[in-house]
């Protein structure tokens, strides 16, 4: 976490401790360059969470389980389309298999004269 224009702030309302509630390392501190009080990861890197304009109050808890709750909803809405596009790839490569499989008995058959195929040259075809 970088730390150069960090400074780490004890608030007089309390928010510091509503934060750790949900995540015990989060930390409020204010942003000299920006001017802006942020919410920071204490474990990662890259440890920018959110940032407010006024001192921590409650709106900014506010902010930050609005923000957390959008975040949740796209990131399920995400893997849920996800999820459906792996299930429709994998139909669509049964349906294609499939497809080629009877092709090819279809083809034996009309080879073979008849057309009467037993179970046995069927299996043997498709396998």
């Amino acid at each position: 976490m970088k730390t150069k224009n960090l400074i780490q702030i004890s608030d007089i309302y309390f928010v510091n401790e509503q934060l750790k509630k949900f995540n015990t390392n989060f930390q409020i501190f204010y942003n000299t360059k920006h001017k802006k009080y942020e919410i920071h990861d204490l474990t990662l890197s890259n440890s920018y969470v959110i940032s407010y304009d006024k001192y921590p109050d409650e709106g900014l808890i506010c902010k930050f389980f609005q923000t957390s709750r959008e975040n949740i909803q796209k990131t399920l809405k995400s893997i849920e389309q996800h999820n459906d596009k792996l299930a429709q790839d994998k139909n669509n490569l049964i349906c294609d298999k499939s497809k080629e499989q009877m092709k090819e008995v279809a083809a034996f058959a009309q080879k073979k004269g008849d057309g009467n195929l037993t179970d046995q040259q069927i299996g043997n075809i498709i396998s």
